[in-house]
């Protein structure tokens, strides 16, 4: 988890200006990441639905950690952070809140 961690904030610190980026823990629970460019300089919905299925593209099923756009990092458990990077604790629980997901979502399909 150390590892992933470390990924994840490294990811956070450096956000793009031109794109959306969604990080998310695949299948077998590996830190992936997609990025979309965006056209303006805020995304449209449509640019987020793209971004998701982008990365559903990559990965069977995806379980997102976050979404980041610009300097606004978006956690799904409805924490938003703008301007700031979120701290280690924050960025461990979202991890282990999409690893649940990805846990209930094999232990349901057994």
């Amino acid at each position: 988890m150390n590892e992933k961690l470390a990924r994840l904030r490294k990811i956070v610190e450096e956000p793009s200006k031109r794109e959306i980026t969604m990080v998310y823990l695949d299948e077998e629970s590996a830190l992936q990441c997609v990025a979309l460019p965006i056209d303006g300089d805020e995304p449209t919905t449509d640019e987020w639905i793209m971004l998701r299925e982008e990365a559903e593209m990559e990965s069977y099923r995806v379980f997102e950690v976050l979404s980041i756009n610009n300097n606004i990092i978006v956690v799904p458990d409805g924490a938003i952070f703008s301007g700031v990077v979120p701290d280690d604790g924050t960025l461990l629980e979202a991890l282990r809140l999409a690893d649940g997901n990805r846990e209930y979502y094999l232990s349901a399909r057994r």
